[in-house]
């Protein structure tokens, strides 16, 4: 009886699919959890994103969603796209009032931001990654691309990134290998430790990272450190 009072109304068979369509994907939520272990609802893939660390910016851009970027911390300058977005401070400064003001449906930082319950405070929701060793650098890119929808694209990039690796390994001539080896990431100047990314790269292609893993991932260090 219910069905056959609404066949009249719907007589067109693609109207019928519309209505019962529209409802589904309305409803259609995106679960993601995030490095703290915080489980994140969505009611669907962002489309205004603020992203406070490069190499998150960069992933976003990677995986085809550098157009949902509408903010980004200051250091974030690749790809070109990004260079005109606005520039929201860094990890420790963070704009929270112009962060705020361009209603993001996410924030993408790293744990060690300052601002995370700020943001959260005005009803923000802030996903936090860790992208320092090469299984952080594949997870994060993992889950990004649920974030985005984009899968294929976030397990095509993570294949790339691998497969670079493998190349630049097998190119280091002998001679090279177990050179001691000093890899500045800022004028700080603060290097890039063995726990990190790169110094996990460091060790791949058999060179000898100067800073020990005592100093942590990315160490300021005194100038006399590196020249003595």
């Amino acid at each position: 009886m219910i069905w056959g009072d609404l066949r009249p109304a719907v007589s067109c068979p693609w109207l019928w699919l519309l209505l019962v369509c529209l409802p589904l994907h309305a409803l259609a939520e995106i679960s993601l959890r995030d490095d703290r272990g915080i489980t994140h609802v969505l009611p669907r893939s962002p489309q205004r994103i603020v992203s406070l660390l490069p190499s998150l910016t960069e992933s976003v851009c990677a995986l085809g969603a550098c157009d949902r970027l509408v903010g980004t911390d200051r250091f974030s300058n690749s790809p070109a796209q990004v260079v005109s977005l606005p520039k929201l401070g860094g990890l420790e400064d963070a704009q929270i009032e112009r962060i705020a003001a361009l209603r993001p449906d996410v924030v993408l930082v790293e744990s060690s931001a300052r601002v995370i319950d700020r943001l959260q405070s005005l009803g923000l929701t802030v996903m936090v990654f860790e992208a320092k060793t090469h299984a952080d650098v594949k997870r994060t890119l993992l889950a990004l691309g649920q974030l985005l929808e984009s899968q294929a694209a976030a397990e095509a990039a993570w294949a790339r990134i691998a497969a670079a690796l493998a190349d630049a390994t097998a190119r280091v001539p002998p001679t090279l290998r177990g050179q001691r080896v000093y890899f500045e990431v800022d004028a700080a100047p603060y290097a890039a430790g063995p726990s990190s990314f790169i110094g996990e790269t460091l060790k791949r292609l058999g060179l000898d990272n100067i800073v020990g893993a005592e100093q942590g991932a990315f160490p300021r260090l005194n100038p006399e450190f590196v020249v003595r």
